[in-house]
């Protein structure tokens, strides 16, 4: 099955930090990026900007909660987590963060979301797509292995890579088959990307290596914030004073 990407780069101009994925989930609670609530991602951000992993979730009711079990305490009403898409949206427009996919199409081979179900169709351009429109982007946080891969893709046709120690390192390799391997950082590691005079885009950037927030990597919660706080600490003032109001609060 061929998908289109549902809403494209979401940066502007004020935009430091940039969390750059592969393509959305099939399942969806929100029209915006890391849709699926089981997802671990805006556990981490509530965590990473406001110490708080519910900063980005609301609480809903069902109708059935009007009648607790008798287990429950008398008054009570069973309540589940849901993402607050007004106010995920309003932290993306007001804070200097952006988000983007590396995918603009894709055909899904089994129908899952994993990235290796995943064919790319159509890439993202990202100095035209995403850095043309951030001027002030010091950072770009990949999500997974193989955003990662797709984005020095990318950058490698644009300008050069440096290690964190600033030594020169080919982060693209082509071998005689044609084939690409990759010289790829650890989770949490870095590699800092220096365009070319001709590139339309002109400082540097440095590239982190992120976790997945996908809950089937088996890596705690508070360790896979360790490494999107250092990263986004690297550029940013941690933590916001305080977290976008929900409409109920407004």
């Amino acid at each position: 099955m061929d998908e289109d990407h549902p809403i494209g780069p979401v940066v502007h101009a004020d935009s430091r930090v940039l969390f750059c994925g592969t393509f959305p989930p099939v399942r969806k609670s929100i029209r915006f990026y890391y849709p699926n609530a089981n997802n671990d991602m805006w556990k981490v951000l509530g965590h990473v900007f406001y110490d708080d992993a519910d900063a980005f979730y609301t609480s809903t009711y069902g109708a059935s909660s009007l009648f607790p079990s008798p287990s429950k305490l008398s008054g009570c009403h069973a309540a589940t987590r849901a993402l607050d898409e007004a106010r995920i949206l309003r932290f993306a427009d007001s804070q200097p963060v952006g988000f983007f996919d590396m995918c603009r199409r894709v055909r899904r081979h089994l129908g899952t979301s994993a990235d290796d179900n995943i064919e790319a169709l159509e890439r993202t351009d990202v100095v035209r797509d995403v850095l043309s429109h951030t001027p002030h982007c010091a950072g770009i946080i990949t999500t997974g292995t193989l955003a990662l891969t797709m984005l020095l893709d990318d950058l490698s046709a644009h300008g050069t890579f440096l290690t964190s120690s600033e030594t020169p390192v080919e982060a693209v390799l082509k071998t005689r088959q044609g084939k690409r391997k990759y010289s790829i950082p650890p989770i949490g590691g870095q590699l800092k990307w220096v365009p070319s005079e001709a590139c339309g885009f002109r400082s540097a950037v440095w590239i982190y290596r992120g976790p997945s927030t996908s809950r089937a990597l088996p890596l705690k919660l508070e360790d896979k914030t360790r490494h999107y706080r250092l990263a986004v600490a690297a550029h940013l003032p941690l933590p916001l004073l305080s977290a976008p109001a929900s409409v109920a609060s407004m």
